[in-house]
């Protein structure tokens, strides 16, 4: 619905942003976006390259985190009802992994 997709887009628009953050919050949607088309099947280079950058480019502490939770409770979702479980667990543990290659 229209309805439902300009509310949600008004709701994210309404959210603090910190430039100083850089990607923090603004990269929230770009990472869903990437991870729910390689989690449909859509596993083009740019989905892993927006998965691959993003935690360069974002801290931890402030987003990161709270997003990789909220992927984890998708993934986890998957896994008990048996459908798209691998795809999923694959890009969650490769956003995990570049994550942890941004903290070092």
């Amino acid at each position: 619905s229209r309805l439902i997709i300009n509310g949600v887009a008004l709701c994210f628009a309404f959210l603090p942003f910190q430039p100083l953050g850089g990607l923090t919050i603004a990269g929230i949607p770009l990472v869903t976006y990437a991870f729910f088309n390689i989690r449909k099947g859509k596993r083009d280079w740019y989905n892993w390259l927006i998965l691959a950058l993003i935690p360069f480019y974002s801290h931890f502490f402030l987003s990161g985190f709270f997003l990789l939770i909220v992927l984890g409770f998708i993934s986890l979702y998957d896994l008990i009802n048996k459908k798209r479980a691998i795809s999923g667990l694959l890009a969650l543990s490769f956003l995990l992994f570049f994550f942890f290659k941004a903290f070092e």
